[in-house]
């Protein structure tokens, strides 16, 4: 076994109400707790230096990642935890974390991610996915790194491609984000702001708005997660949950010809 150092790295925006738990369930697990902050306007940064993390500075950014890859680079672990400030560990995780990281055979660790939705969390319907490449070596982060990768949608996409090898934990050991308690929060961040940068990363790339895709794709995306992903086991909560993120394919595709529609005017208004 290999004594190496660990940092858990979380970035932060008015993240008070959540910081605290996300702080201490690393507290034993990390030889630093880092947490990158984009200016926040309540006490996260004051909370977060109560429980002992250091604190560095970003400025604030639509898309979190260019200040994650900042946070990575002033991180001083061997080996990087990522956390989102309403993300926390389980003690089973950290244990199995620690041991992979000790024998030194992987370099990428990808593990389940469980989030919260609206009443309880949720392992239906596609919403459990076991594969994030959360732990990881710094070295490998930044081997054949490109800015590119900054994308929200390709956060350590790169990782797996590059990795010596990879460790799968993801069916016994997860995260646990309590990321959406509200539908209210759901609707804004992922049917407004995600849509609309999924949107953007289409139209840059050169995709075009199609009335077919307009329809077929939250009809198809319901039928997946609610039929063929089970996500009618999860009851009413799950119902909801699908036709919402059916209606997130849906803003995709208006934003996609929004896009287009600004274009043809030469305008461009984000």
């Amino acid at each position: 076994m290999n004594k190496v150092s660990i940092s858990v790295v979380i970035n932060t925006l008015n993240e008070e109400k959540n910081i605290k738990k996300c702080i201490q369930s690393a507290i034993g697990f990390a030889d630093e707790i880092l947490v990158c902050d984009m200016k926040s306007e309540d006490n996260t940064v004051k909370i977060a230096e109560s429980l002992g993390a250091r604190v560095v500075f970003h400025r604030r950014e639509r898309n979190v990642e260019p200040a994650r890859y900042f946070a990575i680079s002033s991180a001083s672990g061997e080996w990087i935890m990522i956390l989102d400030a309403d993300e926390s560990l389980t003690p089973e995780l950290k244990i199995k974390l620690k041991e992979i990281a000790a024998e030194g055979k992987a370099d990428l660790v990808k593990m389940g991610v469980l989030f919260y939705y609206f009443t309880k969390y949720v392992k239906h319907g596609g919403f459990y996915n076991q594969n994030y490449p959360r732990f990881f070596r710094k070295e490998l982060y930044f081997r054949n790194f490109t800015h590119e990768n900054n994308s929200i949608f390709k956060q350590f996409a790169h990782l797996s491609g590059n990795a010596k090898e990879v460790e799968y934990i993801g069916k016994s050991f997860f995260i646990v984000h309590d990321a959406y308690p509200s539908i209210e929060k759901y609707v804004i961040k992922t049917e407004g702001i995600y849509a609309l940068i999924e949107a953007e990363t289409l139209f840059d790339k050169g995709k075009k708005f199609s009335l077919f895709m307009l329809l077929f794709d939250p009809a198809k995306t319901f039928i997946k997660k609610y039929f063929f992903q089970k996500g009618f086991l999860e009851g009413i909560n799950g119902f909801i949950l699908c036709i919402l993120y059916s209606c997130y394919r849906f803003n995709v595709w208006s934003n996609l010809w929004w896009l287009e529609k600004e274009k043809s005017r030469n305008i461009r208004t984000f």
